[in-house]
């Protein structure tokens, strides 16, 4: 059964809730200050790309940078310069100027005129092309590109520029502008110009043009007209303009509104200013000037002096200054702005969404709808903080007692008494259904769970538990765990009820976390993440464990997402990837991470304030750092589904990589390692993107390199190749089709098929010719061999045998003879089958020397029939067994063995007392072992000691044969345990060499 199977019910109410809930969810989310934005800063030393004054994002997903040493291109991850192809470049080396066309084109305005960026390729456009003036800026107008340089504004046919208002004599042209309807806003040096859509008679625009310089048309329906004045607001009504907010006393470079409505302005002296939607609204409605937040080098931005701002297809905002480039991204967390110094934070927040803010360092804070903080009485060290959701009240404990907190008054409704008072940092408390308190506190030699209903405190448990958490369910329940090692306990109304533990399944170490929902509990500890049903714990299983470990808080959205506070970052994890695990044991989640880059405010703690995860009244998300605030909106989270576009940058060799008539490259016999550059432009979150490759013609399977966006291959074969990569969003989302390059790496003279048969003829000839000389050798070897075994065969029959059968006659003939007397009779017949044993002995020699090949069942074959020769003389019970795959033994080295193993046996049938003996052969691949087993009633070590001294040699004599043999000989034995030895050879001593198929022991 699957460690999530119990999470099958919990994740099918979890489905059901998510859809529901996500059918009536129809809020946008909008940043309501700077401070719902990360912000990165790109400086020079930090490999930024130095002064930038103009940007813009092509339809590949790359950011383009204009900037003192040319353009340069960003993916999220590095800055590239670009470098022309050969024999292309740009009129004039300082590029002022970038636009992006819808084609997948790149405009580049110089002193020099306009240059198309396009597939790698310059093209530039001059006088001769249609294009006239220097310095240009490009806008979208109808029909396509549109350019306005001091001498005409421009449109783009396709293959030239055609003017369509030159200049006048009033002055150059210092503006242009395209609105939605296709009406062309001109601003020059006197007036302020509209030209109607297919018209080509202006009309003057009735407001007042004195010191104007731009205009912008925003998609919120907003014109901006920014000028030496400052920035007016207007709204278009066809072809007037009405000015709906008061002028903002500004002096600007540049204005850009967000897709969300917000209003970015650059400026050289002012630094970056920003409108939120909310207070452009309220400007509109109030006919003010809108009320700006002003970003400057001391609070981070690479410098004063803004040049350009513009937005990307992701809602990322960028901004161009002198120093480097800055980024501005709507994060997913919004951080609360907290005094500097502040450290270990506990919130809570009450029904009206206020927040009140403990700390070890500060009094107790309150921020009136998560606004500017203001100091409590409360004193610092309280940061044991609650938030009842029944009624919406807000509590909190300290040393001095338990606080009621409510806006303009808290006021401690528990005085804490003597014995109670200093007893150090409560880390957590709670106000049950019934209005009682809990409190979690260190005492020595006590549980540190206190409770009280009335001014009185009692001890919950009896033993020291140290809390960490408190937690009540729909039922009334309270769960606390703590520093005590895979414990939680069920109480109710201040009385433990329950103890569940590792019987149960709990393995998480430290209890850190508990989140009661329906059907169960999560609860999150040292060790990871664990459901619990009610009777089994099951644990989260993760793809990489160690993100959720330890964990900090958890917390389930109205969505039915899982969240997950560990040290460094916070987990969502899906509902249908909940359900999904349930369903499929194999199945490993990866949650969606979120880090500081997203605006997570620092780093999780664990003394003290748990849990760090706390949902507010209205299914906002409250995050507790060690030393920040912050929130998050799950119903308004950005989707985060994009498909990344995986590109090849391009192909390295030593020398130059030409290229053939099909544009394919092509590595000389020479270039046998190739590096070939990919990358997938991804602006907000580059470092989480994966790829995959393959080199076809190498080896079709795809390898996954993680973040790496370079592949290098070495002694690459001549043929034809096809480099594959695909990229993966951190997101899970993959490229739809692969970046693909094909090339090819000629052969040299010695790679080619012909050279390679004409250098193996000679080589096969050799090889024929030792095997030849080899086999004639081996042949002559096993017929001298083969001789020497049939004389030594001859010998044994006619000498050895034949005496023995002349003796077995005697001492037959003498058993027969009535002289003799009868209690010797039994004797000589004993020695006359000991005779006849020899003979047959003497046959299986004769015949083991005349066969072709020992299988390596011989020895066996031996000692099976002494040892049953032995069972029927002593009545012990004998078992042989061999495992392994026989081998053929050379002769000299299993002789020796066969007598060391007899003696062995020998000794167990007649000294032992056994009642069984077993032999066991084993042929190892480094070693041929034989263990003899006996259980009878084995030998002290003084037994062995006095056997030698005694004179009897058969111990020492069996060690001899071993050592030898350069083999082992080990005896384990002692009184009443019966005795074991143990004889190994090495492989090369005993084994012969294979000259067939070896058989199959069993």
């Amino acid at each position: 059964m699957s460690v999530l199977n119990t999470l099958r019910p919990w994740c099918l109410l979890l489905l059901m809730f998510a859809t529901q809930a996500a059918a009536g969810s129809t809020r946008n989310d909008l940043p309501t200050s700077l401070n719902g934005y990360y912000h990165t800063a790109f400086l020079r030393q930090n490999g930024g790309p130095g002064s930038v004054y103009d940007m813009a994002e092509t339809t590949d997903g790359y950011l383009w940078l204009a900037t003192s040493k040319g353009i340069t291109r960003y993916d999220g991850q590095s800055f590239v310069p670009f470098v022309p192809l050969k024999g292309e470049g740009f009129p004039d080396t300082q590029v002022e100027r970038l636009f992006a066309d819808r084609d997948g084109g790149l405009w580049v305005a110089s002193a020099g005129g306009a240059t198309l960026l396009k597939n790698g390729h310059l093209t530039t456009f001059g006088k001769a092309q249609g294009y006239v003036g220097l310095h240009g800026d490009f806008f979208h107008g109808p029909g396509g590109v549109w350019s306005s340089t001091a001498e005409a504004v421009m449109k783009f046919t396709g293959t030239s520029w055609q003017a369509v208002y030159p200049r006048t004599p009033e002055g150059p042209i210092l503006s242009a502008a395209a609105d939605p309807d296709g009406n062309l806003w001109i601003i020059n040096a006197s007036r302020f110009l509209v030209l109607p859509a297919g018209s080509t008679t202006p009309h003057e625009v009735a407001i007042d043009s004195r010191g104007i310089r731009t205009i912008t048309f925003g998609a919120s329906g907003r014109v901006y007209v920014y000028g030496k004045s400052g920035l007016r607001i207007f709204r278009r009504h066809g072809l007037t303009l009405e000015q709906v907010t008061a002028t903002l006393d500004s002096y600007g470079l540049n204005v850009y509104e967000h897709d969300d409505g917000s209003l970015w302005m650059t400026s050289p002296v002012a630094a970056l200013k920003y409108a939120s939607p909310a207070a452009l609204a309220t400007a509109e409605a109030n006919h003010t000037a809108p009320v700006v937040e002003m970003m400057t080098n001391d609070q981070g931005l690479t410098d004063n002096y803004t040049t350009f701002a513009t937005g990307d297809s992701r809602g990322d905002v960028w901004v161009a200054t002198s120093q480097g480039l800055d980024r501005f991204r709507p994060a997913p967390f919004t951080r609360i702005p907290l005094p500097k110094g502040i450290h270990t934070v506990s919130a809570a927040i009450d029904g009206e969404g206020n927040a009140w803010v403990g700390s070890e360092t500060h009094r107790l804070l309150f921020l009136a709808g998560a606004g500017t903080p203001t100091e409590t009485p409360i004193p610092r060290l309280t940061v044991a903080t609650f938030a009842d959701r029944r009624d919406g009240t807000a509590w909190a404990a300290g040393m001095s007692g338990v606080w009621q907190l409510l806006p303009g008054a808290p006021k401690i409704v528990m005085a804490h008494k003597d014995e109670l008072k200093n007893v150090g940092t409560l880390p957590c408390m709670l106000r049950d259904r019934y209005g009682a308190f809990y409190t979690c506190q260190s005492f020595t030699g006590a549980s540190g769970l206190l409770y009280s209903r009335d001014s009185d405190w009692k001890q919950v448990l009896n033993h020291p538990v140290g809390p960490w958490v408190l937690s009540e369910d729909a039922s009334g329940n309270v769960w606390t765990g703590g520093r005590e090692k895979n414990r939680l306990y069920r109480i109710v109304d201040g009385s433990a009820r329950a103890t569940f533990g590792p019987e149960q399944g709990l393995a998480l170490g430290g209890i850190r976390s508990v989140f009661p929902t329906k059907g169960g509990l999560w609860v999150g500890g040292d060790l990871g993440v664990q459901w619990f049903d009610g009777t089994r714990f099951s644990t989260l299983a993760l793809a990489d464990p160690a993100l959720a470990a330890p964990v900090c808080g958890l917390v389930v959205d109205a969505q039915g997402n899982l969240w997950v506070q560990s040290l460094d970052a916070v987990l969502r994890i899906t509902v249908e990837d909940l359900t999904r695990a349930a369903r499929d044991p194999s199945f490993r989640i990866r949650p969606h991470v979120y880090t500081e880059d997203d605006g997570v405010p620092g780093d999780g703690t664990l003394s003290w304030t748990h849990p760090g995860l706390r949902l507010g009244p209205d299914g906002r998300i409250w995050i507790q750092t060690d030393s920040g605030l912050g929130w998050i909106d799950p119903a308004r989270l950005r989707k985060d589904d994009a498909v990344p576009l995986v590109h090849i940058d391009g192909l390295e060799s030593v020398g130059t990589v030409n290229v053939d008539a099909a544009g394919h490259p092509v590595l000389s016999s020479a270039q046998r390692t190739l590096r070939i550059r990919y990358t997938s432009p991804a602006l907000d979150r580059a470092d989480t993107v994966r790829f995959r490759y393959r080199l076809v013609g190498l080896d079709d399977a795809w390898q996954d390199v993680g973040h790496r966006r370079e592949a290098t291959f070495t002694n690459l074969s001549p043929g034809a190749y096809r480099f594959e990569v695909v990229a993966m969003s951190g997101a899970g989302v993959q490229s739809r089709v692969p970046a693909v390059v094909q090339f090819q790496r000629q052969a040299a003279f010695y790679e080619t098929w012909w050279f390679r048969a004409a250098g193996l003829l000679p080589i096969a000839l050799l090889l024929w010719l030792v095997h030849s000389l080899r086999a004639r050798a081996i042949a002559r070897r096993l017929r001298i061999r083969s001789d020497e075994r049939e004389a030594v065969a001859r010998d044994i029959h006619d000498t050895l045998l034949q005496r023995l059968n002349a003796l077995t006659f005697t001492l037959t003939r003498l058993a027969d003879d009535p002289a003799i007397p009868p209690d010797a009779h039994a004797t000589l017949e004993e020695a006359s089958r000991d005779t006849r044993q020899a003979i047959a002995e003497g046959r299986d020699q004769i015949t083991s020397l005349r066969r072709d090949q020992d299988a390596g069942l011989v020895l066996y074959d031996k000692l099976l029939v002494e040892g049953r020769q032995l069972q029927a003389r002593y009545g012990v019970t004998f078992a042989i067994e061999a495992t392994g795959v026989s081998r053929p033994l050379k002769d000299g080295p299993a002789a020796e063995v066969r007598e060391v193993v007899l003696e062995a046996m020998r000794n167990a049938f007649a000294h032992a007392e056994a009642s069984n003996v077993r032999v066991l052969v084993d042929y190892e691949d480094k070693a041929f072992w034989v263990i003899v087993v006996d259980d009878g009633n084995g030998v002290s070590h003084d037994a062995t000691e006095r056997a030698l001294h005694s004179g009897h040699f058969g111990l020492k004599g069996m060690r001899e044969r071993m050592a030898q043999l350069k083999g082992t000989f080990q005896m384990e034995t002692g009184p009443s345990e019966g005795t074991e030895i143990h004889l190994s050879v090495p492989a090369k001593i005993i084994y012969a060499p294979r000259t067939g198929r070896p058989a199959s022991s069993t």
